[in-house]
């Protein structure tokens, strides 16, 4: 009885983080004093990664009550810290540093890195959008790329500018946020 326990639990917890995910888009955006729309990601992505990184930290704590070590064992403490750790840190990162500002005419968008890209609605000459990766990818007649992670608070709007703006609609490109 305990062999599928874990994995339904596990199971029903991520359905339920997703859901929560993916309402977030519904919500409202924040406007800017300034009349820009400023769109971030969930607190939980902030949460989760620390808690991802010290699970990864956790891991290594094992090294610490046995002196040899199979190297299958340290193999797999090995996998764990960098499975954990990096998780952890890119959630951490893209909610410090992901972020999407726009208006009527012009996008800004901040990466994991925290390095900005602009362009102007005028420049869109594609829109693909990945829900494996979950990243929508706005690409420029000079070729750059800008990524926005579909799990924004206020993509809506953002959708909404994109028809409004662009030949491209959510249905589309198969997201499954509504626009507004």
């Amino acid at each position: 009885m305990q062999s599928f326990l874990i994995p339904l639990i596990v199971g029903l917890v991520t359905a339920a983080l997703l859901t929560f995910l993916n309402k977030a888009t519904q919500r409202p955006a924040s406007l800017t004093v300034d009349g820009f729309y400023f769109l971030r990601l969930e607190k939980i992505y902030n949460t989760g990664g620390y808690i991802s990184i010290a699970l990864g930290i956790a891991s290594l704590s094992g090294l610490l009550f046995k002196s040899a070590y199979e190297p299958v064992a340290l193999f797999g403490i090995a996998v764990m810290f960098i499975l954990f750790f990096g998780i952890g840190l890119s959630c951490v990162l893209l909610y410090r540093n992901h972020y999407v500002k726009f208006n009527d005419t012009d996008i800004e968008v901040s990466s994991l890195t925290g390095k900005a890209q602009h362009t102007t609605w005028k420049e869109i000459t594609n829109v693909a959008y990945k829900q494996n990766s979950g990243h929508l990818t706005l690409i420029t007649g000079s070729g750059k790329k800008i990524k926005i992670h579909h799990h924004l608070i206020g993509l809506g709007r953002f959708i909404s500018f994109l028809e409004a703006n662009t030949p491209f609609t959510a249905a589309q490109l198969k997201m499954q946020v509504k626009s507004h």
